[in-house]
């Protein structure tokens, strides 16, 4: 897990969990992926009930991070590669 995770992830994460009955799937950190493979119909209801629990929630990126990672490996093997730092907001 990367460090300097918000509590606000956790509660997301026991948020998905509590909603599936599982923790099957959850990331070690919040990443946004930027390659995606076609959703599967059945997860339109789950993904309308977290959008109207988290809509108007704000996310901040503080970091971009290479990883590897797969659907075709589990969570718990994806590997963190390099990080970069992102600038803070201009005060």
């Amino acid at each position: 897990m990367l460090s300097g995770a918000a509590p606000a992830f956790a509660d997301l994460q026991n948020a998905v969990s509590a909603f599936t009955q599982t923790a099957d799937g959850l990331s070690p950190f919040a990443h946004l992926s930027l390659a995606y493979g076609q959703a599967h119909p059945d997860n339109a209801a789950s993904c309308q009930v977290l959008s109207n629990q988290f809509v108007g929630q704000e996310i901040v990126f503080d970091r971009l991070a290479i990883s590897r990672s797969s659907k075709n490996l589990p969570i718990a093997d994806w590997q963190c590669l390099a990080q970069y730092t992102l600038a803070g907001p201009k005060q």
